[in-house]
Parts: structure tokens; C-alpha cells; sequence
């Protein structure tokens, strides 16, 4: 599956990195209110998607389920704190179309087949864990912050990224979670749906 999902997510991938908002970010071009903005994204989509995970992941797949390590919303909050004036300020409860879009689609398959959250896991958190590094060191340049305002980017519970990666793989292609070839072309069909909703964020807050 791990293979299933990386080749046939290649085309997506790599359209997410080439939108405009993405390579500006990698080049520093971002500025406060920009990034206070995605944080704020970043935390509805994060919200339903643990919510959705709690739930139905210790049933549909235990052994891709890793709340310990890779939970954000308390670092996403922890940075709303930071950015948006103690998280209270009503820019928090606003939610944008694409971020609206993206919340909609996890509880709906949360409803409907909840198998699928695993793609979502898989977009959002690998490439949390594989970027998230280079892009904390941007901003953290470009905005001029010291060590606050990044929580989002730490796994203070992930002592080796590159062996966490290494064993979510090996986890995804366990005999344990009893796909079938089905479910199998579903995931990665709604992990191309992932990184559209991304995408589709990142999009709308290039302005």
C-alpha cells in the first residue's frame, strides 16, 4: 500500500509543491498575517480530522494510529495563542470556503467510510513529518520569531522522523489491515482528493 499510495499520488505531490502560494513560502516570501491565516486553516482541518481519527481509527486501523506522536491540534493551538491574540479573536472561528470544503469531505467520510480518513492521515501527517522541518526554519527567518509561533512544525514524541516514516510505511503495508484490492484504489484515490483540498487552501490564501 505504501507504494500504492506514493506512485499514485506522484502527479498530485508534485502539484502541490508547484503551487504559487507553496514556492513562495519555501523562498520566504510570506508575511504575518499570511501565515496567522494558514495557521488558522490548518487547525479546522487538523480539528476534524483528530476528531474523525479518534473515533474511528482505532477500529478501521489500529496500526496506523498514532495520537501520542502526531497530534496538532494542541501545537496548532499553542500557535493560535501566538498569532491570533490568545486564540479568542473571533478570526479563529472563521473558516474559509477551501478550508470549509476540506472539513466537510472528512466528515463525510468519516460517515460513510471511514476507512478513507486513512489517506488523510497519510497526506497530511508524512508530509508534515517530511517538510515540516525546512519549513519551520523559513519561517522562522522570514518572520523573524524565535522559538514561538512554530509549535505546529515540532514532534517533541517523534525522537527519529526517519524512523517513524520508516514504520508508518512498514505499518501500511501490514497484513493486518486486511484491504481489499478495493479499499486499496479507494485510499489512494482519496488521497489525491487530499491533496487537492490542500491545494485548493493553499490557493486561497495566495492574495
Amino acid at each position: 500500500l505504501s507504494q500504492s499510495l506514493k506512485q499514485g499520488t506522484a502527479v498530485a505531490h508534485q502539484a502541490a509543491e508547484d503551487v504559487h502560494f507553496v514556492r513562495n513560502f519555501i523562498r520566504g516570501q510570506i508575511d504575518r498575517d499570511v501565515y496567522a491565516r494558514m495557521v488558522v486553516c490548518l487547525y479546522h482541518v487538523y480539528e476534524a480530522l483528530e476528531v474523525a481519527l479518534d473515533e474511528h481509527a482505532p477500529r478501521c486501523f489500529p496500526s496506523l494510529h498514532f495520537p501520542t506522536q502526531l497530534r496538532r491540534v494542541p501545537a496548532l493551538a499553542e500557535d493560535l495563542d501566538f498569532w491570533v491574540r490568545g486564540g479568542e479573536n473571533a478570526v479563529v472561528n472563521e473558516i474559509t470556503p477551501a478550508t470549509q470544503d476540506y472539513v466537510d469531505r472528512i466528515r463525510h467520510i468519516a460517515r460513510t467510510d471511514p476507512v478513507l480518513l486513512l489517506a488523510h492521515s497519510y497526506t497530511r501527517y508524512l508530509g508534515d513529518l517530511s517538510g515540516g522541518k525546512i519549513l519551520a526554519r523559513v519561517a522562522k527567518r522570514a518572520l523573524q520569531l524565535d522559538t514561538d509561533g512554530l509549535a505546529f512544525y515540532e514532534f517533541p514524541q517523534v525522537p527519529s522522523l526517519k524512523l517513524f516514516k520508516d514504520e508508518y510505511r512498514r505499518a501500511l503495508d501490514d497484513s493486518e489491515l486486511r484491504l481489499t484490492p478495493a479499499q486499496r484504489q479507494h485510499l489512494v484515490s482519496e488521497a489525491n482528493v487530499a491533496f487537492l483540498l490542500n491545494m485548493r487552501i493553499f490557493e486561497e490564501l495566495d492574495v
